[in-house]
């Protein structure tokens, strides 16, 4: 077996678990995104019922004395119920926005782990007088500016949380 052959074959045999990795990352962050689309489609449900709720307390308040003191009475306990609805909402958010987040950084932990294994190929291919493809360098290159941009965009997401997080605290500690 010729050096060229050996070479290929340890490249592949490196960046292969990486890239199937990726992959894999790729489709729980596809799943995790459909979940939250599903998500919001409940709670647009909610929101459109508790409306409907609303105008329906409106209308019955209109009526008469007898009824308002019902409508006042029910309102009170779907306005109990929602604020738990919602609170229930957010925690189920916060769960999603945490595994997301996880994926994510999990993702930028395996680009990571394949920017240094690409670095390592081309450094034997250079230990071994066989200078770097351009595409590599590129690959390599483009690899660099994706982490970047992850690292942005996951401590943006991070910091979204924890100010999510204390203003939930402080509304919560509020009431």
């Amino acid at each position: 077996m010729d050096l060229g052959t050996l070479l290929v074959a340890t490249i592949v045999a490196i960046i292969a678990p990486v890239v199937l990795k990726l992959l894999d990352n790729r489709q729980r962050i596809n799943e995790k995104l459909q979940d939250y689309a599903r998500q919001d489609l409940v709670a647009e449900r909610v929101a459109v019922a508790a409306e409907q709720a609303a105008v329906a307390a409106r209308l019955l308040v209109r009526d008469n004395a007898r009824v308002a003191e019902l409508a006042a009475s029910t309102s009170a306990i779907m306005l109990e119920r929602l604020e738990a609805l919602q609170n229930q909402i957010d925690r189920i958010h916060t769960l999603v926005n945490s595994n997301l987040t996880e994926a994510q950084q999990r993702e930028l932990d395996a680009t990571r782990t394949m920017l240094t294994m690409m670095k390592e190929v081309l450094s034997l291919k250079d230990a071994s007088g066989i200078p770097p493809t351009v595409g590599a360098i590129a690959l390599i290159d483009s690899v660099a500016a994706r982490i970047a941009v992850m690292t942005r965009e996951l401590a943006y997401k991070l910091q979204q949380t924890e100010s999510a997080d204390q203003a939930l605290h402080a509304a919560q500690s509020g009431q």
